[in-house]
């Protein structure tokens, strides 16, 4: 039986067992990483905690929502064996109805039960870091090859422990004034959840410094169980120059080798940008996106409304 459970009745550590033992397990799971992400998340639970699905919601303009909170990529239903479409569908189809707007991923695990061909696929890129150094070296791009080659001449050093502030001050005076989404309030959540995953043993900020020791690339990765999240990264006009972003991921690479883990890059609809991850050999993957809307026509043309005044 699937039944919703409020915020405060939630047992946690059932809940992160079921988390950490499920066969689609992610940090982005945990209660202790909803908390941040999404305070007041509820849950749709099976039985005894056997199978779980978090209620990312909201309310806004008088309206109970499910959104998919910022830094969180993909959540869904987990479960300690593969889900069915059945079960699937089960969980789709116990989340409350008061919920009127529905905006959430679901997990690479997760099939789109039929029926629900408004659900779009999001691209996530994903690099197995079981074969050793050289072979997955091989897998890289002549492209990726050269950066490393450039970088290596640079004689830059790579520091596993940098300060967080330090990362996402070199994200917004290079790229904040062209990453429109982002705005103060997420930099504060981004700051609370690394410093969060820091504290649970479960993050990490790596920089590459340039040979006047100036911070030219930094990035954030987050570990659980055999994932390993390349969460948030920036880098300097310097950086991109001498290819301090490749030089920081083929060096994390090379330490990591050889374990059974995966590096989640989380994928990107920016071309570009993808094509850099999968210069490192990264397979592409996919999840569903849900989007369902059941609000009158008459509300959502208000709230558009709205929001165009307060610029939202």
């Amino acid at each position: 039986m699937i039944r919703l459970i409020e915020n405060t009745e939630i047992d946690r550590p059932k809940w992160d067992s079921c988390i950490l033992q499920s066969v689609n397990s992610h940090l982005y799971g945990f209660s202790w990483y909803l908390d941040v992400v999404s305070p007041g998340w509820q849950a749709l639970v099976q039985d005894d905690y056997i199978s779980v699905m978090p209620l990312t919601c909201l309310r806004k303009f008088g309206i109970d929502y499910l959104a998919q909170p910022k830094f969180s990529q993909q959540l869904g239903i987990f479960c300690r064996k593969p889900v069915d479409e059945i079960s699937i569908r089960s969980f789709l189809e116990a989340i409350p109805r008061k919920f009127k707007l529905t905006e959430i991923n679901l997990n690479t695990n997760n099939i789109l039960p039929s029926g629900y061909e408004n659900g779009f696929h999001g691209l996530n890129l994903e690099l197995s870091l079981s074969p050793s150094a050289e072979e997955i070296v091989k897998g890289y791009s002549e492209n990726q090859r050269r950066n490393l080659r450039k970088a290596e001449k640079e004689q830059l050093s790579v520091s596993e422990n940098i300060h967080p502030d330090d990362l996402i001050k070199l994200f917004r005076e290079n790229f904040g004034q062209k990453v429109k989404n982002l705005r103060d309030k997420d930099y504060h959540l981004l700051k609370r959840i690394i410093y969060t995953c820091i504290a649970k043993g479960a993050g990490e900020c790596r920089g590459v410094y340039d040979q006047l020791n100036q911070l030219c690339a930094a990035a954030c990765f987050i570990h659980s169980r055999k994932r390993i999240v390349f969460l948030f990264a920036a880098s300097s006009e310097q950086g991109k120059q001498v290819g301090a972003m490749s030089w920081l991921i083929h060096s994390f690479i090379r330490q990591h080798a050889g374990n059974d883990m995966i590096l989640d890059f989380e994928g990107s609809n920016e071309p570009d940008v993808a094509r850099f991850y999968k210069s490192f050999g990264s397979k592409e993957t996919h999840y569903f996106c849900i989007r369902q809307n059941k609000i009158p026509a008459l509300i959502n043309f208000v709230i558009l409304l709205i929001k165009r005044i307060r610029g939202f």
